[in-house]
């Protein structure tokens, strides 16, 4: 029962930023906590190949958390980036087993977000 009592207790819970605290988080007097949950929600540009082939078609390739919809997505890159997504698609890339060097591995899954942009609007990573 002294471990149901630890986790009950307000002293050990850790606040996490997380895409679904985004919605918590909307009070002006907490902008650098709006500005870290949005930063949560959006890990990264994911930079390759086939990205960098399908920006000169308006459409960017984001990493993003594992529980963030769409709709997050779009407000996060409308914040961030000052554009207004048109669409966004989400793919989830499943982990797969690796072998290297005869050590076994597995590569972690990852959530990627399709952004597509307005003719003329442009998202510049550098």
């Amino acid at each position: 029962m002294a471990i149901l009592d630890i986790l009950k207790s307000d002293d050990s819970e850790k606040k996490l930023v997380t895409a679904k605290s985004l919605k918590a988080k909307k009070v002006a007097g907490e902008k650098s906590d709006v500005a870290a949950s949005l930063h949560a929600v959006i890990k990264h540009p994911r930079i390759t190949e086939k990205a960098a082939v399908l920006s000169g078609s308006n459409i960017y390739t984001f990493e993003v958390a594992k529980d963030a919809t769409k709709i997050e997505i779009a407000k996060a890159i409308k914040a961030i980036y000052k554009v207004v997504p048109r669409k966004v698609a989400i793919i989830i890339v499943p982990a797969k087993r690796k072998i290297v060097r005869g050590k076994r591995g597995v590569i972690g899954s990852v959530k990627k977000a399709l952004v597509y942009l307005k003719k003329g609007e442009t998202i510049d990573f550098m």
